[in-house]
């Protein structure tokens, strides 16, 4: 895991901050991104690159957090 981290963490982060607009939502989703992978780890079919799998579940929380903040903005 702490390979994992290390080799991907700058790269994940950078999309992160890229999709989210903010150095602390990255840094959380960076984070929950790491939980998720040792959570599912055992799901994972090595068909296909761990690289895109790991990059689709940070792309995910960032597209959960984009519609989380337009369901606030239009209840708001």
């Amino acid at each position: 895991l702490d390979e994992i981290i290390e080799r991907y963490s700058p790269r994940i982060y950078g999309l992160l901050y890229r999709l989210t607009g903010s150095p602390e939502v990255a840094e959380d989703y960076l984070q929950e991104t790491f939980l998720r992978v040792v959570r599912t780890i055992e799901r994972y079919e090595h068909v296909g690159r761990f690289e895109a799998w790991l990059f689709r579940i940070a792309a995910n929380l960032a597209r959960d957090h984009a519609r989380q903040r337009r369901r606030n903005r239009t209840v708001a």
